[in-house]
């Protein structure tokens, strides 16, 4: 399901990225899809033309009036590596995070991972129903560790 809706988007995320490195005279890029492998086991959606490589989480526009955090998934159901791990390992570069209705994406959050990555154990810790954990990162805290590249207006409110 995941990688449906990723793939359904990567055409509007490119041309978001593309958007946000002309403001910052940065050439243009194109997205490829990740693999299998590299998504479920390396932590990233999709990889730059110049080799970055990009999570992408999408959300349902539904969540965005109470809900203007990152999630980053901490506890696994099966006790797997969860993506939380992944990025303490090391892995990925930039992040989109991005919620979504029925005609694309409306509003997004882009930070730079390796920025984040020394503070992930600050991240507020919340439980799921179904024995699954994530960490929550404030806007706050992005600016606060220097990663937050790029945002949608609407998500400072």
């Amino acid at each position: 399901m995941h990688r449906v809706a990723e793939r359904k988007h990567l055409p509007q995320i490119e041309r978001i990225l593309n958007l946000i490195n002309a403001k910052k005279n940065i050439a243009p890029i194109t997205l490829k899809e990740s693999t299998e492998h590299e998504d479920t086991k390396l932590s990233f959606d999709a990889i730059t033309s110049l080799g970055e490589q990009v999570s992408i989480r999408i959300r349902d526009m539904k969540y965005f009036p109470n809900f203007k955090d990152v999630t980053i998934r901490a506890k696994a159901s099966k006790g797997g590596k969860t993506e939380v791990d992944k990025l303490r390992d090391g892995l990925g570069d930039k992040y989109f995070y991005c919620w979504e209705d029925a005609f694309g994406i409306r509003q997004f959050i882009y930070y730079d991972i390796n920025r984040l990555r020394p503070f992930l154990d600050e991240g507020n810790w919340k439980d799921n129903s179904d024995t699954t954990s994530f960490r929550t990162y404030s806007l706050s805290t992005l600016k606060r560790c220097n990663s937050l590249i790029a945002l949608t207006k609407s998500v400072q409110t």
